[in-house]
């Protein structure tokens, strides 16, 4: 008799290759110009640069998480972070609770029966009509999408059968449009490790965007182009919606004043440099045991199997007394 029971196979067979949809991100985003673009970020590069070269004057070169935030979907960061020497890739986030403003924002959809579902009286036909002259006109593309033609323009195209309806229809037209620019919008934010050599570098590739684009690599050209804000990675952007301070806040009402202590997990940035990894790691602990807390267990676990991402985990336990506010949490985040 088998040690191991049988496996019954099935007889193999060569299956047809599905395309998976990742069904995320739009690319019926508005984005601004170019030179708005330019206009509008080139300050936030300098800035974070600036802020690199201050705290480098304390005599520690100083590393941080650089977040690069962009609307709609882009793939392979990591290829981009290649180009960059000294920006280390950490991870890639998605996301659809992007606020809409005047440059990025959902670019409206009109459909044949928007009218019909939105105005009393008007048949299924007459609003087909009605977005056939939007169509025609070209103030929706032929996607349904809506145009930069302006729309004031489009009255006089109405038909004269439905001139009486020409305010409503406007109305209708401009109420679909501010409902559409006001949705949250999907994207990604792109997390790298940067020191001060490496931003330098990165505002070098974006001070050659847009007029020198043929000398970017084209991943950069994408990321520019999407790009909506940039920034460090900070204390709001550790705890949001990990529930971790309700939590905290739950925990101290109940055992403040008592021995008891507080369990929780710190996961942090895996580094791919064994001696910065171990370095970041013994400021955790000392932080922990300086709050009168103590390291339970500590692991490198595979995060995401296949590729190359690791995260160390840390079960702690911590003084429920301590100040969250501003000891600790503050000092964590230097």
């Amino acid at each position: 008799m088998p040690k191991r029971p049988l496996l019954i196979l099935p007889t193999a067979a060569i299956a047809d290759r599905v395309k998976m949809k990742t069904g995320f991100g739009s690319s019926n985003y508005h984005f601004p110009l170019p030179q708005k673009q330019k206009n509008k970020l080139t300050p936030q590069f300098e800035s974070m640069l600036q802020k690199f070269i201050t705290d480098s004057t304390e005599g520690i070169e100083p590393e941080y998480v650089l977040v690069l935030e962009t609307t709609g979907k882009i793939d392979n960061f990591e290829r981009a972070v290649r180009a960059v020497p000294g920006l280390e890739w950490l991870a890639e986030i998605d996301t659809d609770e992007i606020k809409a403003d005047d440059d990025f924002f959902e670019i409206t959809k009109i459909g044949k029966r928007l009218f019909y579902n939105q105005i009393d009286d008007i048949t299924t036909k007459q609003s087909s009509d009605i977005w056939k002259v939007l169509k025609d006109n070209g103030f929706i593309d032929k996607n349904e999408y809506i145009t930069d033609k302006p729309l004031d323009d489009f009255t006089k195209f109405i038909p004269e059968s439905l001139a009486e309806y020409s305010d409503t229809i406007m109305s209708v037209i401009n109420k679909k449009i501010t409902d559409t620019k006001e949705k949250l919008m999907s994207g990604r934010l792109f997390l790298s490790m940067s020191n001060q050599q490496a931003m330098r570098d990165l505002l070098s590739e974006w001070n050659k965007w847009p007029d020198n684009r043929d000398v970017l690599s084209k991943k950069w050209v994408e990321i520019f182009s999407q790009l909506k804000d940039m920034r460090k990675w900070d204390i709001q952007d550790r705890l949001r919606e990990t529930g971790i301070e309700k939590y905290w806040k739950e925990e101290l009402d109940i055992k403040k004043g008592t021995s008891s202590k507080i369990l929780f997990e710190v996961e942090l940035w895996y580094r791919k440099d064994n001696t910065k990894r171990n370095d970041i790691q013994a400021k955790v602990e000392q932080l922990i045991e300086s709050e009168n807390g103590s390291v339970i267990t500590k692991c490198i676990n595979w995060f995401l199997p296949g590729e190359d991402f690791l995260a160390n985990y840390f079960c702690l336990t911590a003084d429920p007394g301590m100040d969250h506010e501003n000891g600790s949490r503050q000092r964590c985040h230097k």
